[in-house]
């Protein structure tokens, strides 16, 4: 089984960061992470400088210091959902998603995320990895087989 645990070359259309036109509540983002971090927060002038910021590297950094939605943890998930599914109404990248097949998808990285992903750091090797992103892409994936 083909197990694909890195969102970079040649897998990096998979990550957050990667471009995808995104539009969320009439504004169109650059990425999915702009989208999903701009969904955090009903502040205006924060979305603005969110569209407005190139890097989504630093619109996560950024995001820190948002006035979150005060429901957004319970809401969080259905959100990265929604985005996947918007983000994957792109012909292209939905037939790139159906031909990885049944590989196994992991947001492998380094800097602790065990929620949206698997951190491979030796600190986080006993700790519980729930892996969410890569779980939401292999279900859109396995919607987007049942439309083909």
């Amino acid at each position: 089984m083909l197990i694909i645990d890195s969102f970079r070359k040649p897998y990096g259309w998979l990550s957050n960061f990667s471009k995808a036109s995104i539009t969320l509540d009439g504004i169109t983002y650059p990425t999915l992470e702009h989208a999903y971090q701009a969904a955090k927060t009903d502040n205006v002038e924060d979305k603005s400088k969110i569209v407005a910021t190139g890097n989504p590297a630093f619109v996560k950094r950024m995001s820190k210091k948002l006035q979150m939605k005060e429901n957004w943890n319970e809401i969080r998930l259905d959100v990265m959902r929604m985005l996947v599914d918007l983000k994957f109404q792109d012909e292209i990248l939905s037939e790139k998603l159906i031909e990885t097949g049944d590989a196994i998808l992991i947001e492998g990285n380094h800097w602790h995320d065990n929620f949206w992903g698997v951190c491979s750091c030796e600190r986080c090797s006993n700790k519980e990895h729930e892996n969410h992103l890569g779980v939401i892409l292999m279900e859109k994936r396995e919607q987007l087989k049942q439309v083909v």
